[in-house]
């Protein structure tokens, strides 16, 4: 935010504190009129928050203000905030792909129509880069446009049916052994593989199974769908495992003095 945008939010700010105080009301009464959070009202009375001209125009309401604010209080102030918004709400669905529009809102301290509206002038900007902004009235979410989805199947295709070697030798011990703890895969392996492992959890391959004393990974059902199968035993034999494949494994640390209920 440049000095002048800061100053003229100042002033905005202070413009409309002066007409609350002239008509004796709190801000909690004025958000509740406006239909915002009181939190949003002390901001914008700081200076640090920029109204939309939606919430402007609900602020002067719920004030009483029927005049017009001077242009140099409002002017560019509101177009900065717009922009300064979309941009926010991009960073979000960035980040989480899909959020609920009023968590967006608390968010960026925008009303529901604010953030509706700028969805819409998210999904112009983001639009030239292939990307769609799903608004369904309950969450917002990002997508790839429909006339690119042959492009986008070919990566995604490739990306769900290949596992690395890594990878593959990581699941197959989870699928044996039905469920494992980070140091277990690792006295298997004798290397670190907590990066892989969050990488298949990122891939619902694996789930984290949180205990109270250890964290278990465990295979999905979308791992042992891509396998073929609906069950572990099924899984293991279908990867050519005999049945007493685990225990062998478990026999195997056992020897090298790692505890089964090492973590």
């Amino acid at each position: 935010m440049t000095a002048e945008i800061a100053s003229e939010n100042s002033a905005l700010g202070k413009e409309l504190r002066q007409r609350r105080r002239q008509a004796k009301l709190t801000q909690t009464q004025v958000a509740r009129g406006a239909g915002v959070d009181v939190s949003y009202i002390c901001l914008i009375e700081a200076g640090k928050r920029a109204p939309t001209p939606d919430v402007l125009a609900r602020l002067k309401d719920a004030i009483g203000i029927t005049d017009t604010l001077p242009l140099e209080l409002v002017g560019r102030t509101i177009d900065e905030a717009s922009d300064l918004a979309v941009a926010q709400l991009g960073a979000c669905l960035a980040v989480k792909r899909e959020v609920e529009l009023q968590a967006l809102a608390q968010a960026t301290g925008l009303t529901m129509g604010g953030v509706r509206r700028g969805l819409r002038r998210l999904a112009e900007l983001v639009g030239a880069a292939g990307m769609a902004v799903i608004d369904d009235g309950t969450t917002a979410s990002l997508a790839s446009l429909p006339r690119h989805s042959a492009v986008v199947a070919e990566i995604t295709d490739h990306r769900e049916k290949t596992l690395t070697t890594v990878q593959g030798e990581i699941a197959s011990i989870i699928i044996v052994l039905g469920a494992a703890t980070h140091a277990r895969i690792q006295a298997i392996r004798g290397v670190d593989s907590q990066d892989t492992l969050d990488r298949l959890v990122e891939r619902d391959l694996l789930f984290i199974d949180a205990g109270e004393t250890s964290r278990l990974y465990r295979p999905t059902g979308r791992l042992l769908a891509a396998m073929g199968c609906q069950t572990l035993e099924e899984a293991r034999m279908r990867a050519g495992l005999g049945p007493d494949a685990a225990t062998a494994i478990e026999d195997g640390l056992a020897r090298m003095g790692f505890s089964a209920e090492a973590k």
